[in-house]
C-alpha cells in the first residue's frame, strides 16, 4: 500500500477500534498516531537513511545505484530487510498474534511517546498490510516471476503490456512489484487493503464489527484514490478523538533508536 494506507488509514482504524474499545479519547490518539509513524517508518528507511545496525526496509527502485546493488548481491543487508518487511508474509499477522494480547493492554493502559511494543506491532502491521494487498505473490529480491507476475496483474487491470514494455522489462529480472507500481495505490488493492483494515479494527477494537460503526473501514472501502483516502481518514481520526491527524513525523533521536531495534533483527 501507499503512505495514505500507512499512516493516515492505519491511525483511524487504529483509533476508532481504542474508542470502541473504551479507550479515553486523547489516549486514543496518542497511542494510534504512534502506531501509524512506525507503520510509516518502514518505507522511509531508505539507503539514504540507513546505518551499520539497521539497514533499509526499503529500496528505492528509481535509484539506479541501490538496484544493481540488489540485483548483483552486493548488498545483501538491504535486500533481506526489504524482503523481510514488505514481501514476507511470515513478518506481518504471525508476529502481530504472537504480541496481541500484551499489545492490546498497552494500547489501554501504559502507553507513552516511545513504547517499543507498539512500534514493533506498527512496523509488523506495514507487513501484514502490504502481504494482505498489492504484495502477495511477490519477493523482495530480482526475481523473473515477479516480472510475470507484473505482467499478469497489469493485464487484469487492462493496464498497457505492450511489446516494447515487455521487451524492456524482459533484460532484468524486477525487484518486488517494480514492474507494477501502480499496485500500491488504494484504487488496484482495495480488497486486501479492506481485508487488512477489518483484521487491525478487530484486533485493536476486541469485539464485533456490528457493535460499532467503523467509519474508518469506510474509508478505505469507498475512497477514490490515495489523496481521496487521507481526507477521509484525517476527518475519521478527528471525528472519533476530536483531535488532527498531524503529517507524519519521521522518528529522530531516542525514538529513532528505540525503532530501530524494534525492526533491525528481523
Amino acid at each position: 500500500m501507499n503512505h495514505q494506507f500507512h499512516y493516515h488509514a492505519t491511525a483511524a482504524v487504529t483509533a476508532e477500534a481504542l474508542v470502541a474499545r473504551g479507550v479515553d479519547k486523547a489516549h486514543a490518539a496518542i497511542t494510534a498516531i504512534l502506531v501509524a509513524r512506525s507503520n510509516a517508518m518502514v518505507d522511509y528507511w531508505t539507503p539514504e537513511h540507513a546505518t551499520i545496525d539497521c539497514p533499509a526496509t526499503q529500496v528505492d527502485v528509481d535509484d539506479a545505484a541501490t538496484v544493481a546493488m540488489v540485483a548483483t548481491g552486493r548488498c545483501y543487508p538491504l535486500m533481506t530487510l526489504g524482503d523481510a518487511w514488505h514481501f514476507h508474509k511470515e513478518n506481518g499477522w504471525p508476529e502481530i498474534n504472537a504480541i496481541a494480547d500484551e499489545v492490546t493492554l498497552r494500547m489501554e493502559f501504559n502507553c507513552d511517546s516511545a513504547d517499543d511494543l507498539l512500534m514493533r506491532f506498527g512496523a509488523h502491521l506495514h507487513t501484514a498490510q502490504d502481504t494482505d494487498g498489492p504484495h502477495a505473490g511477490y519477493i523482495g529480491a530480482p526475481n523473473n516471476a515477479n516480472r510475470l507476475l507484473a505482467i499478469k496483474r497489469r493485464t487484469e487491470r487492462g493496464d498497457p503490456v505492450g511489446f516494447w514494455w515487455r521487451l524492456r522489462l524482459s533484460k532484468a529480472a524486477s525487484w518486488g512489484h517494480a514492474a507494477d507500481p501502480d499496485a500500491d495505490k488504494i484504487e488496484n488493492c482495495r480488497g486486501g487493503a479492506w481485508k487488512s483494515a477489518r483484521t487491525l479494527y478487530k484486533l485493536v477494537s476486541g469485539g464485533d464489527l456490528s457493535c460499532y460503526p467503523a467509519n474508518s473501514l469506510d474509508a478505505v472501502k469507498n475512497a477514490r484514490n490515495d489523496h481521496d483516502l487521507a481526507s477521509r481518514c484525517a476527518r475519521v481520526f478527528a471525528s472519533v478523538t476530536g483531535a488532527v491527524l498531524p503529517g507524519f513525523v519521521p522518528f529522530s533521536g531516542g525514538e529513532l533508536e528505540t525503532w530501530k531495534s524494534a525492526v533491525g533483527g528481523a
